[in-house]
């Protein structure tokens, strides 16, 4: 019995944390690709209607070479390819900061992002393409 009990808040525990462990506040998203891309604030595959038509997103555009700086509640971001040859490209979840800075930074690097974001300085999501398609993402954060 006591063990159950031990089991249940261990799942609770760990179902709270997946809740509430997403991004929320400001980082600026900055386009390094060859092509100009949309994004929509909601997840790759989550398709919206209007007027029986998916909307284009075209106020939405990041320009190659070019950056926004993007407040959020709840961190849902996908990207997709836009301009010529768009038809063929998909829509692509791009992770939070938080989950990137985990994955790509040593430990070293992730306290110097960490201190540097908890004073102020916004997390920069970095968007690249490759020559065959698909799209990489690096972080970082103002200086």
């Amino acid at each position: 019995m006591k063990s159950l009990k031990i089991l249940m808040v261990g799942i609770f525990l760990l179902a709270a944390n997946t809740i509430f462990s997403g991004f929320s506040g400001k980082f600026f998203l900055k386009n390094a690709s060859a092509f100009d891309i949309v994004y929509k604030r909601m997840p790759a595959n989550e398709v919206v209607y209007y007027k029986g038509q998916e909307p284009t997103y075209e106020d939405n555009l990041i320009k190659a070479g070019e950056g926004i700086l993007i407040q959020t509640k709840k961190y849902q971001l996908a990207i997709k390819r836009y301009g010529y040859g768009s038809g063929f490209s998909s829509w692509t979840d791009v992770p939070g900061p938080d989950e990137l800075a985990r994955q790509q930074l040593t430990p070293n690097q992730f306290d110097e992002y960490d201190l540097a974001t908890t004073k102020g300085n916004l997390p920069i999501i970095t968007i690249r393409s490759g020559y065959t398609g698909g799209w990489s993402f690096t972080i970082g954060h103002m200086k």
